[in-house]
């Protein structure tokens, strides 16, 4: 997954601009800062600015420092009227210092995130809870957000559970590998690979063979090539001599040749 990075862009607001240029130094190191706390509670009171440049500047350092006492802040801010202040209060959230920083209410706010109607806020909502340490609470919100109706929060969702869920979510990743949406399949496809199950192995070589994706068939190719069984050296090479789409053949192809030198198939 893409890592989102703060925006380096001119500022339309000069008091953002001299926010951003004051605080600075407390981004880059707390200790460097005269007073650290006094700069992280000046801070938090300006995240609640009337102007979204100087809420979004505040949202953007408080993420840089990772202070854990900024997170209640944040997920307040998770609830801006600017799409690009929800955005990197989510970014911010999951850059916290400390894993334990982010309790239940801000992972409830993180999911619910998932089904906001602009894309960069949900894709940042996701990378957050996928930052987070495996936690059956997170991951049991995440595959009740996954049942959603709405394709964009179940694509969300897919991202998010990629690492977060045991082998209990294995019968819902399952059903969900034939989404009708190719992007939450290929996430499903990731997920279901990273679980390191035998008992994923047949929905993904279902995936390889009959996905009409060509995003998901190589992903597929790809986490079959990191499980690397013996009996997958097969299938994987029938993909990789056939496939219609160049990229699954080398992907499939690739994951021959790491199932084979783990294995010691030829």
């Amino acid at each position: 997954m893409l890592k989102l990075v703060p925006p380096i862009r001119p500022l339309r607001s000069v008091f953002g601009f001299l926010i951003l240029t004051s605080f600075l130094p407390a981004c880059h190191n707390q200790s460097s800062d005269p007073d650290p706390q006094g700069a992280v509670t000046r801070l938090i009171r300006l995240a609640g600015d009337r102007d979204p440049e100087v809420r979004l500047t505040a949202v953007l350092a408080l993420g840089r420092i990772g202070a854990e006492e900024s997170a209640s802040t944040l997920r307040e801010r998770l609830q801006d009227n600017d799409s690009r202040v929800r955005q990197w209060s989510a970014w911010a959230l999951g850059n916290l210092n400390r894993p334990d920083a982010l309790p239940q209410e801000q992972a409830v706010s993180l999911v619910a995130r998932l089904g906001d109607p602009v894309q960069p806020v949900r894709l940042a909502a996701a990378q957050a809870l996928n930052e987070l340490d495996q936690d059956p609470g997170i991951a049991r919100w995440l595959l009740e957000a996954f049942q959603s109706q709405e394709s964009e929060m179940r694509k969300a969702a897919a991202r998010a559970l990629i690492g977060q869920v045991g082998s209990d979510a294995l019968p819902t990743l399952i059903r969900a590998s034939a989404d009708q949406d190719a992007e939450v399949r290929q996430a499903v496809v990731a997920a279901l690979g990273e679980l390191g199950d035998a008992r994923a192995i047949p929905p993904l070589l279902d995936r390889l063979a009959h996905d009409p994706a060509d995003s998901v068939r190589a992903e597929a190719a790809f986490r079959l090539g990191k499980i690397g069984t013996a009996d997958l050296v097969w299938p994987l090479r029938q993909a990789a001599m056939s496939d219609k789409d160049a990229q699954v053949r080398r992907w499939a192809a690739a994951a021959v040749e790491a199932v084979s030198s783990v294995s010691g198939s030829g």
